[in-house]
C-alpha cells in the first residue's frame, strides 16, 4: 500500500484505495506493534473509499450481503459488481474533477 501511494503521489497521480471486507481494513487500522504501528503512520486513510453501510469501514462484500445481493457460493455475482462499479465511478468523477 505505501509503496503504490508513493509511486502515485510522486508521479502526481490521483488515487483512491478500496477493500473487499472489514479484515482488510481493520487488519491496517487495529492493535498491532510498534513497527506496524509506525507504518499505519503513513497510510493516507483519507485517500480510501468505504462503501455505504453500517460502519465506518464498509467493504464490497458488507456492502453486497447488506443489500441483498445474489452470491455464488462466497462471492458476490454479476449485479453486485456492476452496482459497486457505479459507486466507485461517481467517486472517481469526484477524484478527477478535483
Amino acid at each position: 500500500i505505501l509503496m503504490l501511494q508513493e509511486l502515485l503521489e510522486n508521479k502526481n497521480i490521483k488515487y483512491m484505495f478500496t477493500h473487499v471486507n472489514e479484515h482488510v481494513i481493520n487488519g491496517l487500522i487495529g492493535p498491532s506493534n510498534t513497527y506496524i504501528n509506525s507504518l499505519r503512520s503513513f497510510i493516507k486513510f483519507g485517500e480510501w473509499y468505504n462503501f455505504p453501510g453500517h460502519e465506518e469501514t464498509t467493504g464490497f462484500d458488507q456492502w453486497a450481503k447488506w443489500n441483498k445481493y445474489e452470491y455464488a457460493t462466497s462471492h458476490p455475482l454479476e449485479k453486485a459488481h456492476e452496482d459497486a462499479a457505479e459507486l466507485l465511478y461517481e467517486k472517481v468523477k469526484t477524484i478527477t474533477q478535483n
